[in-house]
C-alpha cells in the first residue's frame, strides 16, 4: 500500500507540473486566417505558398520576380527535407489595416541563412537577411527572438510582393508567418515562458533524481540525472537559447555544435537504457550490439566537427532509428517475462519512441502537423522523464520487496536445512563414511568399476554393502557431486589419458572403453566436465 501510494503522488505532482509545462506549448501557434491575403489582422498565415527552386542557388531577387515559369503551389508549412536546393517563397502582401509595421517569422531556429526581399515597381526597396545573426525585436520582451523574424513597414493600402530565400546545410523547414507588432511581441513572451516552464522542469526532475540517489544509493537514478543534463543541453542548442544569450554572432559552427548535442544527447539516453535493462546480464549479445552502436555515435560525436552538417546530419538520423526501434523491443521482452518494473521503462520508450520518429519523418520532409512535429522531442521528454523516473522509483520498490522476501525466506530455509541435516547424520548415523569412501576410490581407481557399462547405484550399494540412500547420501556430501555425476568424472578422466597415450583413438571407442553405453550421454558428460565438446577438445590439443 506504500508503495501504491507513493507512485500515485508522485504522478499526480509531476502531471500537474507536466500540465502547466503544456498549456504555454500550444498557445504558441494561434493562427488567426484570413479569406484573402490583405493583412489586417494581428496574423495571417498563408494556406498556401508560392515556391520556386533554384538548383543553382544562383537566382538573384530580380530575376526570381519576373520568373513566370517553375512556380509551384506548396501548403503552408512547407517540409522538402534534407537539401542542398535554394527554395524561393513569393507572398503577394497588401495592407487593409492602419498598422504600420509587421513582422515575417519561420518558427525554427536552425534554418542557416533566410534571406527577405520587400519588392516594390519590380525592384528591391528592402533587403535583410538572418543566418546565424539574430534579429533585434523593438517593443518585444528580449532584444533577440532565437527564431528567424524580420520587420517591413507598410503603408495604410499599400501593396508590395515578399520574397523569401532559404538556403540550409540542415533540413529545410518553410513556414512563413505574418503577425503584426503586438502578436510578435506576444508569441516572443508566449516562447520565453514555455522555455523557462520547460527548463524549471527539467531541473525539478534532475534535484529529485540526484536526492534519490544520494538516499537510496542506487545507480539508475545518477545514470538518469546523467541523461537529464545532456537533455537539457540540448534543448538550449536546439530551440535558439544558446544562440540567444551566449553566441547571437555564432558562424557556421553552430549547426556542428547542433548535431553533436543531439547525438550527446541520445548516447546519455542509450547508457541509461543499456544500465537499466541489465543487458549485460540478461543478454550479452544485445548488449555487446547496442555497445557497437554506442560506439559509432561516439565516432560521429567526433566526426560531425569535420565533414559537412548537410552529411552529418542525416547521418545522426539514420544512426539512431535501429537504437529507436530496439530498445523498445528489448524492454516489451522483460516485461513480457513478467517483470513488473519494465512497465514504466515500455511505456516512457513508447512515447519517445512516437516523438522520435515524428520529427525524423518531419525532418525527411514527410508532412506531420507542424506544431507536434517541430516540439516532438520536448513533448517526448517531457513523458519520458516522468516515465523513466517512475520505472526506476518501481524498480527501487520491488527490489525491497524481493529482499523482504528473500529475508523471509532465508528463515524458511534454515529451518529446512536444519532438518535435512539431522535427517543425513540419522541416515549416515552408523556409517563410517570415510572408510567407505577410500573403499569406493579403491574401487574406481585400482579396479577401475566405472569402466562396467551397467554400474548402477544398486550395484554400487551392494559392494560396498550399504543401502542405496546411505551410498547416494555418501558421495553427495564428501565431493558434492550425485552418483552419476561422481563415475562420469573417473569415465571423463580415464578417455583424456587415453588420448594423450593414443592420440589416434577415435571418440566412440574411447568413450565405450570407458564405460559410456551412449553417445549422447558421452557427450552431455564431457561437455559438462570439460566446458566444450569432444570434437572442439580434441580439436584445441
Amino acid at each position: 500500500m506504500r508503495k501504491r501510494a507513493f507512485l500515485i503522488r508522485w504522478s499526480l505532482a509531476l502531471f500537474l507540473v507536466c500540465s502547466c509545462l503544456m498549456n504555454p506549448l500550444f498557445a504558441i501557434d494561434v493562427r488567426l486566417n484570413l479569406d484573402s491575403e490583405k493583412i489586417s489582422n494581428q496574423e495571417w498565415r498563408p494556406d498556401r505558398i508560392d515556391v520556386l527552386i533554384d538548383e543553382s542557388g544562383g537566382l538573384t531577387a530580380e530575376d526570381v520576380l519576373s520568373k513566370r515559369e517553375g512556380w509551384q503551389k506548396q501548403a503552408n508549412p512547407y517540409v522538402p527535407g534534407f537539401s542542398k536546393s535554394v527554395y524561393w517563397v513569393r507572398l503577394d502582401l497588401k495592407n487593409a489595416g492602419k498598422r504600420r509595421r509587421f513582422f515575417v517569422e519561420n518558427p525554427v531556429a536552425y534554418v542557416d541563412r533566410i534571406d527577405v526581399y520587400v519588392m516594390r515597381s519590380g525592384r528591391v526597396a528592402e533587403h535583410q537577411f538572418n543566418g546565424d545573426v539574430l534579429p533585434v525585436l523593438d517593443g518585444a520582451p528580449q532584444p533577440y527572438h532565437p527564431r528567424p523574424a524580420f520587420s517591413f513597414r507598410l503603408q495604410e493600402g499599400e501593396s508590395v510582393v515578399l520574397l523569401m530565400r532559404f538556403a540550409s546545410e540542415s533540413a529545410h523547414f518553410i513556414e512563413p508567418i505574418i503577425r503584426s507588432r503586438e502578436r510578435m511581441a506576444e508569441v516572443t513572451r508566449t516562447f520565453r515562458d514555455f522555455q523557462v516552464t520547460y527548463f524549471a522542469f527539467l531541473a525539478l526532475m534532475l534535484v529529485l533524481n540526484l536526492a534519490a540517489a544520494i538516499r537510496t544509493r542506487e545507480a539508475d537514478f545518477a545514470f538518469y540525472s546523467f541523461y537529464l543534463v545532456v537533455t537539457a543541453l540540448y534543448q538550449f542548442v536546439y530551440t535558439g537559447l544558446f544562440r540567444q544569450h551566449l553566441a547571437p554572432q555564432s558562424g557556421e559552427w553552430m549547426n556542428q555544435l547542433l548535431v553533436f548535442a543531439g547525438l550527446l544527447n541520445f548516447s546519455g539516453l542509450t547508457v541509461f537504457s543499456l544500465r537499466f535493462l541489465r543487458l549485460s546480464q540478461n543478454s550479452p549479445l544485445w548488449s555487446r550490439v547496442i555497445q557497437i552502436l554506442l560506439g559509432v555515435l561516439t565516432l560521429q560525436m567526433i566526426l560531425v566537427w569535420f565533414i559537412p552538417v548537410s552529411i552529418s546530419d542525416p547521418m545522426t538520423h539514420l544512426t539512431v532509428l535501429p537504437l529507436v526501434l530496439l530498445f523498445p523491443g528489448l524492454a516489451v521482452w522483460q516485461w513480457v517475462k513478467r517483470r513488473s518494473d519494465f512497465r514504466f521503462f515500455v511505456l516512457g520508450w513508447a512515447v519517445l519512441f512516437c516523438a522520435i520518429l515524428t520529427f525524423n519523418l518531419f525532418a525527411f520532409g514527410i508532412y506531420i502537423e507542424p506544431v507536434l512535429s517541430r516540439n516532438a522531442i520536448q513533448i517526448g521528454t517531457a513523458v519520458d522523464m516522468i516515465a523513466f523516473s517512475l520505472a526506476i522509483v518501481d524498480r527501487v520498490f520491488a527490489q525491497r520487496s524481493d529482499s523482504t522476501e528473500l529475508n523471509s525466506r532465508r528463515g524458511d530455509l534454515t529451518k529446512e536445512t536444519a532438518s535435512a541435516l539431522e535427517r543425513q547424520r540419522k541416515r549416515l548415523g552408523n556409517v563410517n563414511t570415510d572408510k567407505k569412501m577410500e573403499e569406493l576410490r579403491r574401487l574406481m581407481e585400482e579396479e577401475r568399476l566405472y569402466c562396467d557399462e551397467d554400474l548402477n547405484l544398486q550395484r554400487l550399494a551392494q559392494m560396498l554393502e550399504l543401502r542405496p540412500d546411505q551410498v547416494s547420501e555418501m558421495i553427495n556430501r564428501e565431493t558434492g557431486l550425485r552418483v552419476n555425476d561422481y563415475v562420469n568424472s573417473y569415465r571423463i578422466r580415464h578417455i583424456l589419458r587415453l588420448w594423450e597415450e593414443r592420440p589416434e583413438s577415435g571418440l566412440l571407442a574411447s568413450a565405450f572403453d570407458a564405460g559410456f553405453n551412449s553417445k549422447s550421454v558421452f557427450y552431455q558428460a564431457f561437455r559438462k566436465y570439460t566446458g566444450v565438446s569432444p570434437g572442439e577438445f580434441r580439436r584445441k590439443k
